[in-house]
């Protein structure tokens, strides 16, 4: 029975099942040809690849982190922009508008 492990989690848990049952049976499964080695190296590469993905979850949690951020000093930059503008259109010529980018035609 073939298993999905169409997601980093599945793959990851697949594994860790794998390393278990493997540890549970060393002296059968070197008879089979899988040694000692083999499964400390595949153990090693577990614990890399789990250390890769904490990092990348950092990561990401940063990157939401500087979004808000960004975010949140655009909305308080707009504030001063429609103020602006607000004062100019009411404050100047309206052929003047173009000059500060604004192309309105009220």
């Amino acid at each position: 029975m073939a298993q999905n492990l169409s997601s980093n989690a599945k793959k990851m848990e697949a594994v860790r099942l794998m390393l278990e049952g493997m540890d549970a049976h060393k002296e059968e499964l070197v008879a089979a040809g899988i040694s000692g080695e083999f499964i400390q190296k595949m153990s090693e590469q577990m614990v890399a690849v789990e250390k890769a993905e904490a990092d990348q979850e950092r990561q990401k949690a940063r990157k939401l982190l500087s979004t808000e951020f960004l975010m949140t000093e655009m909305d308080k930059l707009m504030k001063f922009y429609k103020r602006a503008r607000k004062i100019i259109k009411n404050d100047t010529p309206q052929g003047g508008w173009l000059e500060f980018g604004i192309a309105a035609k009220r």
